[in-house]
């Protein structure tokens, strides 16, 4: 969503890429490999030195740089600075925003978002480098990559989602919802610190416990030891809209924390809560 920290959180990567460190360095209990970056961003000027302007390695190139050339030109300069910096170790490569460098006039149109996105790849492909696109949502949201804005070419045509999401409007803390091609989708709470704009992950043992076993109140009991339940499971909606309990981001997280079973009956899937653990 705009204003959801996407550049902050984006910079964040940017700083430890280029980290001096004594063995690996970690973000959000992922490790990141120091190496050459490039920020290819519409922003310019005040916003890009406040965010990112106290790295010293980092390569930047703008709007204003690019001059209104066309895409093909613009993924040429990429290739050109991968062969320039990337002699030794990957490249990392942010676009920010995809739809504003790609100009992809209408995001809905599958074929557009198709097109853009193969030459995209081709340039990874062929100087190794990873390339991160940030775009932003629909207005009407979503989960597992269904709250991407436009065409779901764009989900179906990458290797990785991270949706990042506020709390609430009162909570500067993230929901970082994350999934791939060959890994089961994950959410993670995050907490932002506004004096040094960084995130960092909230471990389960930070969460309120008390909170947690409120959520599950009214939620049939699975047994984790038998794999069975005496009482039929309810489905996602019943759990969000008729008995109110809790909400979907709500749901998914107890999910992702292993206090709440799924399973699919039918077409439809049905949740039971886990008791804690002894």
């Amino acid at each position: 969503e705009p204003k959801a920290g996407k550049s902050t959180f984006a910079a964040q990567i940017m700083a430890l890429r280029e980290a001096e460190y004594d063995g690996q360095v970690a973000f959000l209990g992922e490790d990141v490999t120091v190496g050459p970056t490039l920020l290819v961003t519409e922003e310019s000027g005040v916003p890009v030195r406040y965010k990112v302007g106290h790295l010293a390695e980092l390569d930047v190139y703008d709007l204003s740089a690019a001059g209104g050339e066309k895409f093909t030109a613009t993924l040429q300069k990429i290739a050109d600075w991968a062969t320039g910096k990337c002699t030794e170790s990957t490249g990392l490569v942010f676009i920010d925003t995809l739809s504003v460098w790609a100009g992809i006039e209408d995001e809905n149109d599958a074929t557009q978002v198709t097109n853009a996105l193969k030459l995209i790849k081709r340039v990874a492909q062929s100087y190794n480098l990873s390339i991160i696109l940030v775009h932003h949502q629909r207005k009407s949201g979503g989960v597992n990559g269904n709250a991407v804005r436009g065409s779901g070419a764009l989900t179906a045509n990458v290797d990785h989602i991270l949706e990042l999401k506020r709390v609430n409007e009162e909570s500067s803390d993230r929901k970082l919802n994350t999934m791939g091609r060959v890994s089961d989708p994950e959410y993670l709470l995050i907490g932002y610190d506004k004096e040094t704009k960084t995130y960092r992950l909230i471990d389960k043992s930070d969460v309120d416990l008390e909170s947690i076993e409120a959520d599950l109140v009214g939620l049939p009991e699975w047994d984790p030891i038998t794999m069975t339940s005496s009482e039929p499971g309810l489905t996602r909606h019943q759990i969000v809209e008729e008995r109110k309990l809790m909400s979907k981001d709500r749901l998914y997280y107890l999910v992702s924390k292993t206090r709440i079973h799924v399973d699919e009956y039918g077409r439809a899937k049905l949740y039971w809560a886990i008791p804690a653990a002894s």
